[in-house]
């Protein structure tokens, strides 16, 4: 069946699209994950699958629905909004917060709202991180929710073991009527994600018009269960108190969410050595070959060639001033030096260099394949496997000094190893952290 779609408003930051349906009128706010493209909002497939008639509001920008551009929408928008009885409003996030700042203008009987911000305006936020904060513009000062906002019977769902999320759940509490915060215990920021579905849609608005919150809770509790989000943080709390949980976990999550089953680097490494200590071989390779099935394909055999190393192969390590040594970090891309080889992440490589004359090349060995490293535009030195985004390798300049070190120049720049284990050409001069030598 052809979906029924009309853009009934667009400004510079918002685009309003009606779909038509039967039942109750179903508004939606898109997430930063769904900002405008096209004729898609959030939650467009459940809402079509079960033929709701639906308002969707999608941003063109992370700018949280400006009131201006929602208060002009309303003059084509309540034609719509008065042909029905009950009025659902639903969003995550940014769009969380937007379905419970503008529930009342838009007359909502049940507001659900995902992980929602309170505001991203530090001012009103009594002294804790907002977040976002990149985000924020002059415009959202006095973004907050408040009381003479909102309408009909609002329903929060957030991991209350996130510092973040809860603090803006109690925020909104403390100031609105009709709030129900209901727990979604360890999946983080990633509540919308774990609701996705339209079985779980449309179960969730049942219970909510119905005001049923012991099956709310029971749909949120098998919601989550069934979650990558959920199984990731048990493993993430715990693989050093409790890794005898891992293996049952592991095998939860094959073969269903194999492409979101990377922990990072440090806690892949350990759940790695976990089945394999345990014997479960075919499990510890299976969770290798992970790493393959990514688009790219290089990068992924960098990141599982790090898993497995070679002991006994002989090393010759570059050291800075301060007898660190240069590594090359898999997750992060990028060259940094680290104080204690023997403390080293797990999925870090040390770099290899060929000196031609009085230039030296840096690369990484992977299956006996060489993928050199080159200096990318914010000066530090990354691979060179995605040529759309880093540069060709480039020959660095070798210097030898007086004190029997040498520097690295490239570009009229040193190579200079910064705090927090950064190695950048950001220096025009010679000192300390610019001097290096072998071992």
């Amino acid at each position: 069946m052809e979906d029924k779609l009309k853009t009934i408003y667009e400004d510079d930051d918002i685009i309003v699209i009606y779909r038509e349906g039967n039942g109750d009128l179903l508004i939606t706010f898109s997430d930063l994950v769904h900002l405008s493209k096209g004729q898609r909002f959030f939650a467009d497939t459940p809402a079509r699958k079960m033929n709701y008639p639906c308002i969707g509001f999608v941003a063109k920008k992370p700018n949280w629905y400006p009131k201006n551009s929602i208060i002009r929408s309303l003059n084509l928008i309540n034609p719509i909004i008065s042909l029905y009885d009950t009025r659902i409003i639903y969003g995550g996030s940014m769009g969380g917060y937007a379905a419970i700042k503008y529930s009342g203008y838009l007359c909502a009987s049940i507001v659900i709202a995902l992980c929602p911000q309170y505001s991203i305006d530090k001012k009103e936020c009594n002294g804790f991180d907002p977040g976002w904060n990149h985000y924020f513009t002059e415009d959202m000062l006095g973004m907050g929710i408040k009381k003479e906002d909102t309408s009909g019977s609002i329903f929060i769902f957030s991991d209350h073991h996130d510092k973040k999320d809860f603090l803006h759940s109690i925020m909104i509490q403390q100031i609105c009527e009709n709030i129900t915060l209901i727990n979604v215990a360890n999946v983080g920021h990633h509540v919308t994600s774990v609701f996705s579905g339209t079985k779980n849609l449309h179960e969730l608005i049942n219970f909510c018009k119905k005001r049923d919150l012991k099956n709310i809770i029971k749909i949120v509790n098998h919601m989550k269960k069934n979650s990558f989000f959920w199984h990731s943080t048990l493993v993430k709390r715990s693989i050093d108190s409790h890794p005898h949980l891992i293996i049952p976990i592991m095998k939860k999550l094959f073969p269903h969410d194999r492409k979101y089953i990377r922990f990072g680097s440090e806690l892949s490494y350990k759940v790695y050595r976990i089945l394999q200590n345990s014997g479960n071989t075919h499990a510890a390779n299976d969770y290798i070959s992970i790493f393959k099935d990514g688009s790219n394909k290089i990068k992924d055999k960098i990141i599982q060639s790090s898993l497995i190393k070679n002991p006994d192969e002989k090393i010759t390590f570059i050291n800075t001033y301060k007898k660190s040594v240069f590594i090359y970090d898999v997750e992060k891309d990028k060259l940094l030096h680290c104080d204690l080889p023997s403390k080293l992440n797990p999925l870090a490589i040390f770099p290899k260099f060929e000196i031609i004359g009085d230039y030296c090349l840096f690369f990484i060995e992977v299956s006996s394949v060489k993928i050199f490293l080159g200096v990318s535009s914010d000066g530090y030195i990354r691979s060179t496997y995605d040529q759309k985004t880093r540069g060709i390798y480039h020959y660095l300049s070798i210097k030898s000094l007086n004190s029997g070190g040498f520097s690295i120049e490239y570009n009229g720049n040193f190579l200079c190893a910064e705090g927090r284990g950064n190695l950048c050409f950001n220096r025009t001069h010679v000192k300390e952290w610019e001097t290096f030598t072998f071992q």
